[in-house]
């Protein structure tokens, strides 16, 4: 439970960003029929997993609403990285590499294919490919890749923000030993 309450917390801090970007506002507004900000209805879409009655196929009614149900979470991941990569991005300028993807040979449109966030040992990856996100640490030692390690995407978000927030820890007491030599 404490998974999904993380995944909830970070997409509910970030609706409101959502609604800064054109084609994610358009596509939250279409897909989910949000127009404020974040939303018990939004929420609740990312914090329950589909019961077996959802997926459980019993005619030709049935298959079409699961379609549907899969069709609509499918674009959820894709509004997800694309919001999250605005926010690592805004966060962690530095430290955070997006890749993206045209979505097509003369679109102007594009989407998230990768997010990439640098911390003092690992490295975190988060990727979103034929409608599925995988996400994925490495062990990084002096600009070596030591060790891969496929995570699931809660575990993943748990395990970044430890390290962001031992990032930032670190980072002040460096801004505060500066502060100090540059006073003195």
């Amino acid at each position: 439970m404490t998974q999904f309450l993380s995944l909830k917390f970070l997409a509910c801090e970030t609706v409101a960003g959502w609604f800064r970007i054109p084609h994610i506002r358009q596509a939250l507004q279409r897909d989910w029929n949000v127009s404020g900000l974040c939303t018990a209805e939004v929420m609740s879409r990312f914090s329950q997993p589909w019961s077996k009655e959802d997926i459980a196929l019993s005619g030709p009614n049935d298959f079409d609403l699961s379609a549907a149900g899969f069709r609509r979470s499918e674009s959820d991941l894709r509004a997800f990285i694309e919001a999250f990569a605005v926010r690592m991005e805004s966060a962690l300028p530095s430290q955070t590499v997006v890749q993206r993807k045209k979505d097509g040979l003369f679109s102007k449109q594009s989407h998230v294919v990768n997010v990439s966030i640098e911390t003092v040992n690992h490295r975190y990856a988060l990727s979103f490919q034929a409608g599925r996100l995988s996400a994925e640490r490495s062990k990084v030692v002096r600009g070596v890749t030591l060790k891969n390690e496929p995570m699931e995407v809660p575990a993943w978000l748990e395990s970044l923000g430890m390290d962001v927030e031992a990032l930032a820890t670190h980072s002040g007491s460096a801004q505060n030993v500066l502060h100090d030599f540059l006073m003195s």
